[in-house]
């Protein structure tokens, strides 16, 4: 199985800039959109994220659900230990910022912001499942609540991409799916799928991330003598897609260039330095995600209220202001995830693994297991992505063999691919 390459690590480094980007805009002395128009797409970004996370995850796990290398609880236990300690700490950094901004009888910027009847669901994650609601505490967080929902959803997503035969349909449906789904989405909130409000975050975000599954299963085909590098139909799908869209003046061509970027990127060459460098790249894109609105609005706030306490506030003091806001933004974020991040995944991922295999858990994993062999029995072959089948995938039962003896073969080819419970 291929794992990822530094440049797909740094594209979720850059995705996480780019949102930081178009956060900070708003504070800029400027109207900083005008200037650049191009910071007023964040949606840009989330999409990017989106689909790279279906793309990785799939490259990453896929082979081991199918093969009961992982149960889907543990896989999801290793998801929720990764994202929510550290969004849960962040969170209540903010509501203690608010609890003391009001002890200190000090006005709070946009009181609606820190609505406490909105704070239950963001630090459950699911204020983007359906939930109305306004844009309240840390806003970046709605896209954490639809990947949980997606996280969810990827078992069942590998389990019905995994025929062999059927993953560039999968990845066509997937890009022919959009188009409807815009629809829906101008129908019901009046804006197009990139721009849904966040509390139909699923709506947007569970078709990207499908897009990245079925991009990489196509991916993952190698060339024979009668079939096509996966890498060229992919190609070929997602840059007909976007000339479509773009033919169409429908703002889903964004997608289609998110999606291949993605795939060239997943392709790129690269050297083990620069390999290197994108997974340190990587492995910051988080803390700087989750924590560089909380760094923002105490750095303004208290930035702001600064100069104009000055007798004299030029217009370079406000500039300067804004700029250094990114500089202490990557140090918070490096000290998030060396200090809090990391020492979290250290301590409570072995615990979230051991709950995922014991007690009654196990018995849903049995089950698990059952049924992943009753599917080998009847597709008698177990697809593997990395273009070649394996010897017990090349068996076969052959049309004159009796009854008995082709599902006792049967049965042989499953407990040869599927762990015993």
């Amino acid at each position: 199985m291929r794992k990822r390459q530094g440049l797909l690590d740094a594209l979720r480094f850059v995705a996480a800039l780019y949102l930081v980007m178009f956060h900070f805009a708003t504070y800029a002395p400027v109207r900083l959109y005008e200037w650049l128009p191009v910071l007023n797409n964040g949606f840009m970004a989330t999409n990017l994220f989106l689909i790279l996370s279906g793309f990785i995850l799939t490259r990453l796990h896929a082979q081991e659900l199918q093969q009961g290398k992982l149960s889907s609880l543990r896989f999801l236990a290793r998801r929720l230990v990764r994202i929510w300690p550290g969004h849960l700490v962040v969170l209540s950094a903010f509501v203690a910022m608010v609890l003391v901004m009001r002890l200190l009888k000090m006005p709070v910027n946009d009181p609606l912001r820190y609505d406490f009847g909105a704070l239950l669901p963001q630090a459950l994650l699911i204020h983007a499942w359906g939930i109305p609601s306004e844009l309240s505490w840390n806003y970046p967080t709605w896209t954490l609540s639809a990947l949980v929902f997606c996280y969810l959803a990827f078992p069942l997503l590998i389990h019905l991409t995994c025929n062999p035969r059927y993953p560039i349909w999968w990845l066509f449906g997937s890009l022919a799916l959009l188009q409807p789904l815009d629809f829906l989405g101008t129908l019901i909130t009046g804006e197009s799928l990139p721009a849904v409000p966040i509390w139909l975050g699923i709506l947007r975000a569970l078709p990207l991330f499908l897009v990245g599954v079925s991009m990489a299963r196509v991916d993952s085909l190698k060339r024979s003598r009668r079939q096509h590098s996966g890498f060229n139909v992919a190609l070929s799908l997602c840059s007909g897609f976007t000339l479509l869209q773009l033919w169409l003046d429908s703002p889903l061509w964004i997608v289609g260039v998110n999606a291949l970027v993605v795939l060239l990127a997943a392709h790129a060459s690269t050297t083990p330095h620069l390999k290197v460098i994108g997974q340190k790249l990587g492995d910051l894109s988080f803390s700087l995600y989750l924590i560089h609105f909380l760094v923002a609005t105490v750095w303004f706030t208290g930035g702001w209220r600064v100069l104009q306490l000055s007798a004299r506030a030029d217009a370079w003091q406000a500039w300067l202001l804004w700029l250094m806001a990114f500089p202490v933004t990557f140090v918070f974020a490096g000290l998030f995830m060396k200090f809090v991040d990391q020492p979290l995944q250290r301590r409570l991922r072995p615990r979230f693994e051991a709950w995922a295999d014991s007690g009654w858990v196990s018995e849903i994993r049995i089950k698990d297991r059952e049924h992943r062999r009753s599917w080998a029995l009847h597709t008698q072959e177990m697809p593997v992505w990395d273009g070649k089948r394996t010897e017990a995938s090349t068996t076969s039962i052959s049309a004159a063999e009796p009854d008995a003896a082709a599902q006792s073969r049967a049965e042989g080819v499953a407990k040869s691919l599927l762990p015993n419970p």
